[in-house]
């Protein structure tokens, strides 16, 4: 087992400011409760803290570029959960794409696209979550050793996907 931490990973044109537009340890490390949070990202994480955020009484949406949530995992689970998380008051975009954010006065919006049509959505707080295959990680995290690390050891590092009517799982 090679442990060497790790540092999350943000997707090509996203930053996160630590204050409005987070990742998850900004998440686990919050002094008060937002009132409206967006989440970017529909994978096993994304959902988890949809459910705590629910559950305190925020207003979620949450936010998937996939068809699906939790696309790993079998077409009933990421059913139940969408059904679960809709119970609980979440609203669930699937096949919506994150464009950009917006500032207009104090508001924050998010804009996403779906079938050729942008939506905006307001939040107090944007927790980035998304997942994705990069140089030698599959994670929203990548590993906090430099590519060379692996190199020097001479190991051999394989990332694979099987992909599935063109999406990687």
């Amino acid at each position: 087992i090679l442990a060497t931490g790790a540092y999350a990973w943000n997707p090509p044109g996203w930053s996160l400011d630590g204050e409005r537009v987070i990742g998850s340890k900004e998440a686990l490390d919050l002094t008060r409760q937002p009132k409206r949070i967006a989440i970017l990202g529909g994978g096993v994480i994304g959902c988890e803290f949809a459910c705590f955020f629910a559950a305190v009484g925020t207003q979620v949406t949450v936010i998937e570029m996939l068809p699906r949530l939790v696309m790993a995992e079998d077409e009933e689970v990421s059913a139940y959960a969408r059904k679960a998380l809709e119970a609980d008051g979440v609203a669930v975009l699937t096949g919506h794409k994150a464009l950009r954010c917006e500032k207009i006065g104090d508001d924050r919006l998010i804009i996403v696209e779906a079938g050729g049509q942008e939506e905006r959505i307001g939040f107090d707080l944007l927790l980035v979550l998304v997942v994705g295959l990069v140089l030698y990680a599959a994670s929203a995290r990548d590993p906090q050793a430099p590519p060379d690390f692996f190199d020097a050891l001479q190991l051999l590092l394989v990332v694979s996907a099987l992909a599935v009517d063109g999406v990687a799982l």
